[in-house]
């Protein structure tokens, strides 16, 4: 059921219940109920390419560990300034952060970014355009859904003839903010209903089916279906427990990079993929706690020309904020004029 939802998506189940030959209801219990217990989520990543929008890794560094003022400068940047994720790392204690930024406007951001460092809120950091990036769903062949563990035969991992690395079109297509909000509303949850979403925001039903169905499906706005284990997502405790991990590796070589990616794409706790235009690999994972030596074993093997390059970091789970598509920045274009947020960012730094 989970490699066909990462197929076609989780909305229609009937067609997920053909492709499987489990039953409509089956499916519904299972995606509604058991899964969610069980520390599983869907949720629909954004074509951020098609929606005019061109991703970029940040690595900052907050002058001061004050986490509390870092978590308000960042949400303000997630709210007004394009910000689309961002994490803190430890041991070293940076952060990684993506924006998400509107064509022609890399000035209006790094303006931000530079106001803090100018402020000493910010030591020093380094915004580098992701030339490529890929988004993972969990490999269900080695979770055990009866202990809700994960069971990895590692000698099957690395016998896995690994897919290929996906170039998908991103040239610009037509939306609109329904199209937006419809998107934002699937990054949370991908298994609402369109009419649930018409209720919540005083929208007509019918124009967001129509949206769904000619905009999202259509024009491909939704990227991928990703279908992520997160144990401390369940209400109660399960299975094991899990962290997230960092991996960055410097200074791939292209001819480098597609057995870099076919490492990591036949790992089972792989997550996203990045690379920037600094020829830097950036992986991250969320891993449980007791396959851990396993993974760093197979990196070892599968990349050993690579692992004087690589970098771990850990990520801390209490610091870390995912944001949807920035719908409140769109009306009929993407804002711009967002470079003047200086005033309202020191403003938060004292407050």
């Amino acid at each position: 059921m989970i490699e066909a939802i990462k197929q076609i998506g989780p909305r229609n189940m009937s067609k997920v219940s053909s492709m499987t030959n489990i039953p409509v209801e089956t499916v519904r219990y299972k995606l509604k109920r058991q899964l969610p217990k069980m520390g599983f989520s869907i949720h629909a990543q954004p074509s951020y390419g098609k929606l005019g929008l061109s991703v970029y890794w940040a690595t900052l560094r907050f002058a001061r560990q004050d986490t509390q003022l870092s978590a308000r400068v960042l949400n303000y940047l997630g709210e007004k300034g394009y910000l689309v994720y961002y994490s803190r790392e430890l041991p070293n204690g940076r952060y990684s952060a993506n924006f998400a930024l509107p064509s022609g406007t890399l000035n209006e951001c790094t303006s931000n970014l530079d106001y803090l460092v100018k402020n000493k809120i910010l030591s020093d950091y380094q915004l580098d355009e992701v030339t490529h990036v890929q988004y993972h769903s969990l490999n269900p062949r080695y979770f055990n859904f009866r202990s809700k563990r994960w069971e990895v035969d590692w000698s099957n991992v690395k016998a896995e003839e690994p897919s290929q690395s996906r170039i998908k079109a991103t040239q610009i297509v037509s939306f609109d903010k329904y199209d937006l909000l419809l998107l934002k509303e699937f990054q949370a949850d991908a298994l609402q209903h369109t009419t649930d979403i018409a209720r919540r925001s005083k929208a007509a039903t019918p124009v967001l089916g129509y949206h769904y169905r000619t905009h999202l499906q259509k024009y491909g706005l939704v990227d991928t279906y990703m279908v992520r284990w997160m144990p401390e997502a369940a209400k109660k405790k399960v299975g094991q427990t899990a962290t997230t991990v960092r991996i960055r590796i410097a200074d791939v070589k292209q001819k480098e990079l597609q057995q870099v990616h076919n490492g990591f794409i036949r790992l089972p706790f792989s997550w996203t993929e990045h690379f920037t235009n600094r020829n830097m690999f950036i992986a991250t994972l969320v891993v449980p706690v007791d396959e851990m030596i396993n993974i760093f074993d197979y990196l070892n093997g599968e990349l050993p020309q690579l692992v004087d390059k690589i970098d771990t970091s850990f990520v801390k789970s209490q610091d870390v904020a995912q944001f949807t598509v920035p719908y409140d920045m769109f009306e009929r274009n993407w804002n711009v004029s967002y470079g003047g947020l200086g005033p309202e960012l020191k403003k938060l730094t004292q407050g």
